[in-house]
């Protein structure tokens, strides 16, 4: 058997990674316990975030954690029921021990408002059929999250539209909190 040294959660030995929080699992003896006993993880881990909407353009962040350094690629696409990358950005390389802060802010989308009017135009001309449509446009687009790192020599955003307390969220907050606790 496995375990995470920080969730304290067991797994079967083909298991690498803890669902959880992301960290290398260990074998259950002392000793492997002594050896991984470390402040940075070993191994990678992976997050794709994005801000994805239906007709507009959509801001996509990759993730890669690989021992203390995160890379993070970020494009930029547009959405027509597919994906059209139309740039990508130079990935930026943070070293976990030397992020101050990490922030997350729920905002609400300009465009979901558009969405909303454009639902109560068509209502008061009795076309519910697209009034619907515009309200679930409206919804789905209502709200989205931005993560913000600040480290030694700058900062990074990107945005996801998931919740905050989604799973990919939670899971890339406890890599770092467990590589940097002071910066959550």
């Amino acid at each position: 058997m496995k375990f995470c040294e920080t969730c304290k959660n067991e797994y079967d030995d083909n298991t690498v990674f803890c669902t959880q929080c992301g960290a290398r699992l260990t074998e259950k003896s002392a000793e492997t316990s002594m050896l991984n006993n470390t402040d940075v993880t070993e191994g990678a881990s992976e997050w794709e975030f994005s801000s994805r909407f239906l007709f507009r353009f959509a801001k996509e962040a990759k993730v890669t954690a690989k021992e203390s350094v995160l890379t993070i690629q970020k494009s930029v696409g547009f959405i027509y029921f597919a994906v059209l990358t139309l740039s990508r950005s130079k990935p930026v390389t943070v070293d976990l021990r030397e992020i101050s802060s990490v922030t997350l802010k729920e905002k609400y989308s300009f465009w979901a408002g558009v969405f909303f009017f454009l639902a109560l135009l068509c209502l008061e001309k009795e076309k519910l059929l697209a009034a619907i449509i515009f309200g679930i446009i409206g919804y789905l687009e209502l709200k989205y999250i931005t993560i913000t790192i600040n480290y030694k020599g700058g900062s990074v955003e990107f945005g996801d539209s998931n919740s905050i307390s989604s799973e990919p969220v939670q899971n890339f907050l406890n890599y770092i909190r467990k590589n940097n606790p002071n910066c959550i």
